[in-house]
């Protein structure tokens, strides 16, 4: 799904509603350098994510397989199996609720116009 976000960031987040766990196949961040002109353009146009091979991050990682970096490796497979998904694990705190994250840097303000998240296919 692509979501349209016109705006600066260096940091990109991703979250779930509730205790849930969180299970991205890949996240596309697309943009530029803070300072460049907004051209307007869909995502699917631009063709370039500036968040691959950025550094990641994410609120747990339960299975050894599952790390945050797995996000922005370029994989679509869709399929946990296929080693390019990332799973974090259902959040409690005591008796409180707390959202499972998913976390890109993109090292410098930037310019982001658009976020393309890919989810797994296979649950």
């Amino acid at each position: 799904e692509i979501f349209d976000c016109v705006g600066v960031a260096r940091y990109v987040f991703v979250q779930v509603a509730g205790s849930n766990a969180l299970n991205l196949c890949e996240v596309r961040v697309y943009g530029s350098v803070y300072g460049s002109v907004y051209t307007g353009r869909y995502s699917t146009e631009i063709g370039y994510a500036i968040s691959q091979r950025m550094p990641t991050a994410q609120s747990s990682t339960p299975f050894n397989s599952g790390i945050s970096s797995k996000a922005v490796d370029g994989g679509l497979s869709g399929v946990y199996e296929a080693d390019t998904c990332t799973h974090t694990g259902n959040q409690t705190a005591g008796t409180q609720e707390e959202p499972s994250w998913w976390r890109v840097d993109l090292e410098a303000a930037t310019f982001v116009w658009a976020v393309e998240v890919y989810d797994r296919t296979d649950d």
